[in-house]
């Protein structure tokens, strides 16, 4: 199931920024491409099924697993899972790679856009892309603190466990992100 859902999210991810980038390049728009284009089907683990519009490869970018899997990383940092993080929780998760109490606080804010006192999915979604799109591999290490074992090597039960743990709203992250639905 872990594999079904990193193939949705790469999928979608590309599907999404083949579009995207035909659009912004005035070479067609989205639905042209997808029409033009061979695209192929993949199926969710719940059992929806997304079509993905294959693309030029040179239009094409790599995302960080960071960002992939940020919805995991949300489910892992929410603790009383009321489908937010709220200062303490976000405090906790970032120590886990030897975040100051301070530095955390001052992050926190970044990341909570709505100045509520708690970050959503989205918000954080938003601040793990905003932070490695500036360069810091805050949140790479974070996920290698989840999956890795001690000797810095792929942890297969962690993986899996980290995975499995997040699915639900990774899974309904890439609906939201506007995949297309056949």
């Amino acid at each position: 199931m872990a594999i079904s859902t990193i193939s949705a999210l790469n999928s979608a991810y590309t599907a999404s920024n083949a579009a995207s980038s035909a659009a912004t390049s005035g070479q067609a728009n989205a639905s042209e491409s997808a029409a033009s284009s061979p695209s192929t089907i993949v199926t969710l683990s719940d059992g929806t099924t997304s079509t993905v519009v294959e693309a030029d490869p040179s239009s094409l970018q790599a995302t960080p697993l960071a960002q992939l899997w940020s919805p995991q990383m949300f489910v892992q940092g929410d603790q009383n899972q009321d489908t937010q993080i709220d200062e303490e929780e976000f405090g906790q998760q970032l120590a886990r790679v030897g975040v100051s109490e301070d530095d955390a606080k001052k992050l926190f804010q970044t990341f909570d856009a709505s100045g509520d006192g708690k970050v959503s999915p989205e918000e954080f979604i938003q601040g793990i892309r905003d932070s490695l799109g500036s360069g810091s591999d805050l949140f790479k290490n974070l996920l290698n603190s989840y999956i890795d074992d001690a000797s810095g090597k792929l942890d297969v039960a962690a993986f899996s466990a980290f995975m499995q743990k997040g699915q639900a709203l990774a899974e309904q992250y890439v609906k939201q992100t506007g995949a297309a639905r056949s």
